[in-house]
């Protein structure tokens, strides 16, 4: 039963960049004539895997471990300042800070090897890779909408200028391509470590480079360099770092450089960005407890001297200036006392490089916190980093 506890964990984590779900509940707001995508309560699959895996799992568990008891203030107060006041159904909230908080509880209980859950994770992304370089060349979506695969063919699809034509972003089977950057950042950081998983690495980066997504090409170079820094003599030593790094460095560039200068160097995304700002510190001046999980978009036009178009009705993209907005200053207490315990206290180098990725992306995106795919990410990240600082392996169940 165990073991198929863990192939049911790990296939939801193979389907994670898949957008099959149902909407269960949409509230009766609209914003300047559309309904807010942000207050959507929503079921994925991977939602459901998860939850089935622990029925599975933990009845056969001698003894089940929670954590110290640290972890489960912090945990049990973040739930409550999410399910207050939230603008979504409160039976959503409740199901999805449970299947989190499962997904926390497998982890540390062992479901599956970390080796194990970084290459499903990484296939998964390789797939996603692929996809991205069939729609980068036809241009056009590869019919996979049963997999969630947008429709490249209908307006607002991201695009770069190229002249006089514009190019499509890739997507892969995820709603946004800076989110597929994201997630492609995090395979590549977490299988550096395996040989055999090159070729898989170096397909990502080309599918990396592919989403031009800014924020995730900017974040694992930074990373990259910041590991280099603090790990020379081994990078010295290993023809597999070298190449890796220099993969990273120089893949994009190669790919990318026909289109530096239409998209890298533009600044009308980032001007868009920066507009978001002021409202966001203004709503936290006001409501220094916050306004509400999933609330943001409800208030923000209350904050813009401007009407807000349609399009414009977004999550201010810095997740720590939309948590402390939403959950107040006591949340965003919490949400960063829990990042940098981890970050500073977990024993694996390669997990730990990629929650630092995820928290720099987080400076200028918001998915980490508003998507299931990125909660799932984020969370799955934090447990794995937390179980590793046991004496024994509680990922694999074997003695270090």
């Amino acid at each position: 039963m165990e073991d198929i506890a863990e192939a049911i964990f790990l296939f939801a984590i193979f389907i994670l960049p898949l957008q099959i779900f149902t909407i269960v509940s949409q509230p009766d707001i609209y914003l300047a004539g559309q309904a807010n995508q942000f207050n959507n309560a929503a079921i994925y699959l991977s939602d459901i895997l998860v939850i089935l895996s622990a029925v599975l799992f933990l009845p056969f568990q001698k003894k089940i471990n929670t954590g110290n008891r640290m972890h489960l203030g912090l945990l049990c107060i973040l739930g409550a300042l999410i399910a207050f006041h939230s603008s979504v159904a409160i039976e959503w909230v409740v199901f999805k800070i449970a299947t989190l908080f499962l997904l926390y509880i497998l982890i540390k209980n062992g479901i599956a090897k970390k080796s194990r859950i970084s290459g499903v994770f990484m296939i998964s992304m390789a797939l996603q890779a692929a996809a991205s370089i069939g729609q980068f060349v036809s241009q056009d979506s590869l019919g996979l909408s049963l997999l969630g695969e947008p429709n490249l063919a209908s307006s607002g699809i991201a695009k770069i200028d190229m002249g006089e034509d514009k190019i499509i972003r890739s997507y892969g089977t995820m709603p946004h391509p800076n989110i597929l950057a994201g997630f492609m950042v995090v395979a590549i950081i977490l299988n550096m470590k395996f040989k055999k998983r090159l070729p898989l690495i170096a397909l990502c980066i080309v599918g990396l480079t592919l989403t031009f997504s800014r924020s995730g090409i900017g974040a694992l170079i930074l990373v990259g360099f910041i590991y280099a820094i603090f790990n020379i003599k081994k990078i010295s030593s290993s023809k597999r770092m070298m190449t890796i790094l220099i993969g990273i460095c120089v893949i994009p560039v190669v790919v990318a450089l026909p289109y530096l200068k239409t998209h890298f160097l533009s600044t009308t995304e980032i001007e868009a960005r920066l507009s978001q700002l002021q409202p966001a510190v203004e709503m936290i001046l006001d409501n220094p407890m916050g306004v509400g999980f999933a609330n943001f978009t409800n208030y923000v036009q209350d904050y813009s001297d401007d009407k807000i178009s349609p399009w414009e009705y977004q999550p201010v993209h810095n997740v720590y200036l939309l948590a402390t907005a939403e959950l107040g200053i006591i949340g965003i207490s919490v949400i960063l006392f829990i990042l940098f315990n981890v970050l500073l206290s977990g024993k694996s180098k390669r997990i730990k490089y990629s929650i630092l990725a995820l928290a720099v992306i987080g400076l200028v995106d918001h998915y980490m916190y508003t998507t299931t795919q990125g909660q799932i990410l984020a969370v799955l990240l934090l447990s794995m980093q937390v179980a590793s600082r046991q004496s024994h392996d509680v990922l694999g169940g074997i003695q270090k």
